[in-house]
């Protein structure tokens, strides 16, 4: 029976120190249910955090935010368990619990109520369509055919520039679609949607989806086509939205250069090999020399004794092999 794995509840916490790491975390709510009354931390903190998150199975992941400057860096935090858990029950079981002197207070996150949120329905007209980045190399969606011979033969060529005079607004044009277009288009934008977690039509990307609750959260398509005519001015603006909403996604993240890299740190991965083979051969120089060292050491202690020994009858000490015989001096 298949079983259905985007349902999950999830706890929220709204703050976590900089010093409290994703590990942490899941260590308190992961590796404790397997053994309850063991403690894995060397800290107080986090032993207790984890014998009391020893009760709850059915933990999934975590998922931690960027940092926030304004908010002195400390970052927001989703735990995500199993569906089948009482999720209010553990929640609040944890409201009191510290980890690293602070209070994790979490709160039960809800589920998402609209997954599906429609766009302008200007996205379905043609030319908007035919200047979607996503079609860039797609050659035979964006060549413009049109039946120009039919047209001479059949005198109708001119016929479009005869409405001009006509008394109705020239400037309002009616929302042209292309359901082949349409279909290829639709392809590529779920493929950025599941793949790579991008939600074209909401311009932005998301990162960290897949530690998410929900891993396929939200998606935006198209809106309902518009009731009336549009103008060129509505399509020229939409496009020009667009294309500054896109801007960060479709350009390149710029690169540094070798110097610039050097001057911010940069290692060279071959040197750092080389000198932590150096630093290690020098440290086991240096323990050879302190095992030589300790060995000369107690030799001589053992000559010492030997000699401030003075046994008053024929005795043998036998050491590594050799026979030592006191008293024969006297001979």
């Amino acid at each position: 029976k298949p079983r259905p794995l985007h349902l999950t509840t999830s706890l929220f916490i709204r703050s976590i120190p900089p010093e409290v790491s994703k590990d942490e975390i899941t260590a308190v709510c992961k590796h404790a249910h397997t053994r309850p009354h063991a403690c894995v931390s060397s800290e107080p903190t986090v032993c207790c955090c984890l014998q009391l998150c020893g009760r709850y199975a059915g933990f999934l992941r975590v998922a931690l935010s960027d940092p926030q400057p304004e908010q002195r860096f400390f970052r927001r935090c989703w735990v995500t368990f199993d569906r089948s858990v009482n999720i209010k029950e553990t929640c609040w079981n944890l409201q009191n619990v510290r980890l690293r002197d602070c209070e994790l207070a979490p709160v039960v996150n809800r589920d998402l109520c609209r997954r599906v949120r429609s766009v302008n329905g200007l996205t379905h007209h043609k030319p908007v369509m035919e200047t979607n980045p996503v079609l860039k190399n797609i050659t035979d969606y964006l060549i413009e055919e049109v039946s120009a011979e039919e047209e001479e033969l059949a005198g109708t060529s001119g016929s479009n520039g005869d409405d001009a005079g006509d008394g109705k607004d020239s400037s309002d044009v009616a929302v042209e679609t292309d359901d082949k277009l349409l279909k290829v288009l639709d392809r590529l934008l779920l493929y950025l949607r599941l793949v790579h977690s991008v939600d074209y039509y909401n311009f932005c990307e998301y990162p960290a989806e897949d530690e998410m609750p929900h891993r396929c959260g939200l998606i935006h398509v198209r809106g309902p086509l518009p009731l009336g005519k549009i103008t060129p001015a509505e399509v020229s603006e939409h496009q020009k939205m667009c294309e500054e909403r896109l801007a960060p996604l479709l350009n390149p993240a710029d690169t540094l250069s070798h110097d610039d890299a050097a001057k911010l740190g940069r290692k060279v991965p071959e040197q750092e090999v080389g000198q932590s083979e150096r630093v290690s051969m020098c440290f086991l120089a240096e323990a050879q020399a302190c095992v030589c060292a300790c060995v000369c050491c107690a030799r001589a202690r053992a000559c010492r004794w030997r000699s401030s020994c003075r046994p008053t009858r024929w005795s043998s000490v036998k050491t590594s092999g050799c026979v030592l015989s006191a008293g024969r001096s006297s001979r």
